[in-house]
């Protein structure tokens, strides 16, 4: 069963587009940029579009020295013409994520990375877009076995704060340290490490559900964690592309809409 993210979505910005225009505008900043990070700001700005969300892009060299970096995203944070900030991750290795994302004032940091001193009432857009793609299915976490692979700043970390004390086990294992024994086991697998192929079907219940938030390019197509069963089956997953994507900008909007003037 092929779970499609792009009709969730749309679900959510019909909510969002009852709603009036913001005033304040949305920033998102890209420090050079892999392929997908670009992919992701290009949908985060076409999103914007159709909402009528002023938008800014704003692309700095992968090798700008770190405290420039920090001057622009303070200089943001200080505008208050600006309601919210993305910061696209990954940034490059020189740069401090820490300072990078201490420089944003907390209450624009509508991705919720920022959890020193997270001062928004938000929702991470990950947890978020898992928490629609649940109700979707209508999937009851209460006592269920769960897996989640992964333990970013983007999906493994917002995700397991969400799922503690709402689930029978939660799993957490990074990418190169999870049990594929625990996977047969497993009626719900998160995973968000960038490796395709990582999962396959033969590792898990029949009737379990695969929420991927991996999202690799392999020869210029775009591929997640887990690898589709050839034949029927009736594992739930969201596809790549397709999938949870299409959730995440939306509760990013909503993030977005939530704060600003």
């Amino acid at each position: 069963m092929v779970i499609d993210g792009k009709v969730i979505a749309e679900k959510i910005y019909e909510g969002l587009r009852a709603l009036p225009a913001p005033s304040q505008k949305l920033i998102a900043v890209l420090v050079g940029g892999t392929p997908d990070s670009v992919s992701f700001v290009s949908q985060k700005e076409k999103t914007a579009q159709a909402l009528r969300v002023r938008f800014q892009r704003v692309d700095l060299k992968q090798d700008i020295h770190e405290e420039e970096l920090l001057s622009v995203l303070q200089s943001f944070s200080n505008d208050n013409d600006v309601g919210g900030i993305i910061l696209q991750l990954p940034l490059p290795e020189h740069i401090n994520i820490i300072k990078a994302l201490s420089a944003l004032d907390c209450r624009k940091d509508i991705d919720v990375l920022n959890v020193s001193k997270q001062c928004l009432k938000l929702m991470s857009p990950t947890a978020g877009a898992l928490q629609q793609v649940l109700k979707e299915l209508q999937f009851d976490l209460s006592g269920k076995n769960v897996a989640l692979i992964g333990q970013g700043k983007l999906v493994g970390q917002p995700i397991a704060a969400f799922l503690r004390g709402k689930v029978g086990q939660l799993h957490l294992y990074d990418k190169e340290h999870f049990k594929s024994e625990v996977l047969l086991g497993a009626d719900l697998v998160i995973t968000g490490v960038g490796m395709p192929g990582l999962i396959r079907p033969e590792m898990l219940k029949t009737d379990a559900v695969v929420i991927d938030f991996g999202y690799t390019y392999m020869h210029g197509v775009p591929q997640g964690d887990f690898a589709p069963p050839d034949e029927p089956s009736d594992i739930g997953y969201t596809p790549t592309p397709g999938g949870t994507g299409p959730i995440v900008v939306a509760q990013l909007f909503v993030n977005f809409y939530a704060i600003v003037k």
